[in-house]
């Protein structure tokens, strides 16, 4: 049986970043993702911290969901989130109630 690694200071930094802008700016993990173009598992996997070696582009591409360059996501304190678009929401299908 594989053993977890324990997380690094960096990869603790990330997860909680991560999650802290996304709280700040209302969104949810899978709207997160959409906006940053990748898929929702991926990134939760990312969020809890289950992803330690994620490439600079798909850094790029989340905290560009914040309107924020790479500089800024590593600023000691939590920079304000500027969200360029909210997610779409999924339409409403009524219920069939037959």
């Amino acid at each position: 049986m594989m053993r977890e690694m324990e997380p690094t200071p960096a990869l603790i930094f990330l997860r909680d970043r991560l999650r802290a802008l996304r709280l700040a700016a209302g969104l949810t993990q899978a709207g997160v993702a959409e906006l940053a173009g990748i898929s929702y598992i991926y990134y939760q996997s990312i969020e809890a911290g289950r992803r330690p070696n994620i490439t600079v582009a798909i850094l790029e591409k989340l905290v560009g969901v914040y309107g924020l360059s790479i500089g800024e996501f590593f600023e000691a304190d939590l920079p304000k989130p500027r969200i360029k678009a909210k997610p779409p929401l999924a339409p409403h299908r009524p219920r069939n109630n037959k």
